[in-house]
């Protein structure tokens, strides 16, 4: 059995494994995690390049190859419509649209079957999934956790969980599924069925949380993103982490801004009903704790470091503050 400080050693040594030296992420600004699928792309351009349909089908069109023609030259003879914009117009509709050779390699590009630019899930022999061992998540002192995947197949929003019998298990598959943003990452097949990322659809499940644990006093939430943390972004690699990062952010920040609103119908309703039968009423609260904009989406070990600080300086706090108050709303004894 590993002790508390074993465990806490071998996540700190996990979570470093997904990030990488900060020189080595100057020049290669990708975290270890996000594989690309480099034998199942060969296959798939492999496979469009054998189709007949792929030569055949929409390749040549010669009524958009005189088109294309028609609007060079028309731009060609009128210099006074030069301009960077009709140039980068000209190139993409007129001379790359039209071209059989670029419409080939558009479409084995986009259209081959490539599910995602990367993966997580490689199947149970993946030698990185091997540290990762659901079983100590069944373990006493852990607490019951929930996390959610969307599935494609039924169209709905699927939960998991380590110890609540009434969702699927926690698992190393579910676990890369409730990560596989579409584009970014390849959905996982579980048992027949296509998920994607959770947050697509909602990133926190306030109402499962209250319907599967209805003696809850408190709610306490923790943001890992900020729409603050967003900084204007001048390269792919920080416009990628924007576009991620950017829907993300202000979806948990609306949902947490919308349970608030339903929390505040909800205590009414428990205040009106404890009224009725004259006892005390049993109020929901929750605590945010708040979210620090000192950090980056850098895959780097600094900016872990960095974000672990700021994590605990905003934990501390916040629980400092709320012992505070509960201290100072505590009942005085009588002697």
């Amino acid at each position: 059995m590993r002790s508390q400080q074993d465990k806490l050693k071998f996540v700190e040594s996990l979570m470093e494994g997904f990030f990488r030296e900060d020189d080595v992420y100057d020049k290669f600004p990708c975290p270890t995690v996000f594989v690309p699928d480099i034998p199942g792309t060969i296959a798939a351009y492999q496979s469009f390049t054998m189709d007949p349909h792929s030569y055949f089908d929409n390749l040549v069109m010669p009524s958009e190859i005189w088109k294309g023609y028609q609007d060079t030259l028309r731009y060609c003879l009128q210099p006074g419509g030069w301009s960077y914009g009709d140039f980068c117009h000209l190139m993409l509709n007129s001379i790359l649209a039209p071209n059989p050779v670029a419409r080939f390699t558009m479409s084995m590009i986009y259209k081959s079957n490539v599910s995602g630019m990367n993966r997580l899930w490689f199947g149970k022999d993946y030698h990185l999934l091997d540290a990762f061992n659901m079983k100590l998540l069944e373990e006493k002192e852990v607490p019951v956790l929930y996390h959610n995947a969307y599935n494609v197949d039924a169209r709905k929003l699927q939960l998991f969980s380590n110890k609540d019998a009434k969702y699927p298990k926690i698992t190393s598959e579910s676990l890369c599924a409730c990560s596989g943003l579409p584009f970014v990452l390849s959905p996982v097949r579980i048992n027949g069925s296509t998920y994607v990322e959770g947050a697509t659809i909602d990133t926190v499940g306030f109402w499962h949380l209250l319907e599967n644990h209805p003696d809850l006093d408190e709610i306490w939430v923790c943001r890992i993103l900020d729409t603050q943390q967003i900084r204007p972004h001048h390269n792919l690699v920080e416009a990628l982490n924007n576009l991620v990062m950017l829907f993300a952010g202000t979806t948990s920040e609306d949902d947490v801004k919308l349970f608030k609103f339903h929390l505040k119908e909800l205590n009414s309703r428990r205040v009106a009903d404890a009224k009725r039968a004259g006892t005390k009423p049993r109020l929901l609260e929750l605590i945010e704790f708040p979210v620090s904009h000192q950090t980056s989406y850098e895959w780097t070990h600094k900016n872990l470091r960095d974000s672990a600080r700021e994590s605990h300086t905003a934990a501390r706090a916040t629980i400092q503050a709320y012992l505070k108050g509960k201290k100072a709303h505590a009942p005085v004894s009588q002697s």
